[in-house]
């Protein structure tokens, strides 16, 4: 697979941002070949905390519900991460050993924290370094298995540290790695496009929504209705 890099996709609110993503993903799931991973990562407009969209990613991609027990989410998180570390081709003992060292960083990103664990113990400034050298060799390590699309939904929204996992997960992208980064903004107050500044090796897709004419908001509603509208 060929690297796909950074694709912005820009418009207003209710524009299409949201359905045009749906429909490249249903679209992907639906093609033949190897399967892909689609990773949501959302950006939070009053939760600006660190790296804030990609918590939410790990939550989602570790099975953790509100439901479950405190023990019944760490048992999730332990089998799908041991599951991520067993399917690793041989020849990656070096990432192997990265992502057992980043296993309680990994878990506090996911919500899972215990006392005296690595995460706690760390600096803040360490702690950040190898929260993104975590975020990143995850990527990596899913990448090597299966083409990723993370989805940077409400860019404008995205928090600075955020952003920097984006630059990091950019520099996997100009490396050859089979993913592609789609960030779904609306346009900022000045009128300009939001963008996450990137090295000049990455490469860059844009796609500008606008207002729709008459026959292609026919079309959509076609399309979404599954049938001819009057």
């Amino acid at each position: 697979p060929r690297p796909a890099g950074i694709i912005h996709i820009d418009g207003d609110a209710g524009l299409g941002k949201s359905y045009l993503v749906e429909t490249f993903r249903r679209t992907l799931e639906r093609r033949s070949g190897p399967p892909l991973l689609w990773v949501e990562a959302p950006c939070d407009q009053t939760l600006q905390r660190s790296v804030n969209a990609f918590e939410s990613a790990l939550r989602e991609y570790f099975h953790q519900t509100a439901a479950a027990s405190k023990e019944e989410n760490h048992v999730r998180f332990d089998d799908t991460f041991d599951w991520l570390l067993y399917r690793l081709p041989e020849g990656e003992a070096a990432l192997r050993r990265e992502l057992e060292e980043a296993r309680a960083i990994v878990a506090a990103l996911a919500g899972i924290r215990w006392e005296g664990s690595l995460y706690d113990r760390l600096h803040p400034k360490d702690r950040f370094s190898r929260t993104l050298a975590a975020i990143t060799s995850w990527i990596r390590a899913e990448s090597l298995l299966a083409p990723v699309v993370i989805h940077l939904e409400d860019a404008q929204w995205a928090d600075i540290d955020t952003q920097r996992a984006v630059q990091a997960i950019g520099g996997l992208c100009a490396a050859g790695a089979p993913i592609a980064v789609l960030c779904s903004a609306r346009y900022r107050d000045d009128g300009a496009p939001f963008r996450i500044e990137l090295a000049p090796d990455v490469r860059c897709a844009e796609i500008a929504l606008g207002p729709l004419s008459h026959e292609p908001a026919g079309r959509i509603a076609d399309n979404a209705a599954g049938r001819r509208l009057p």
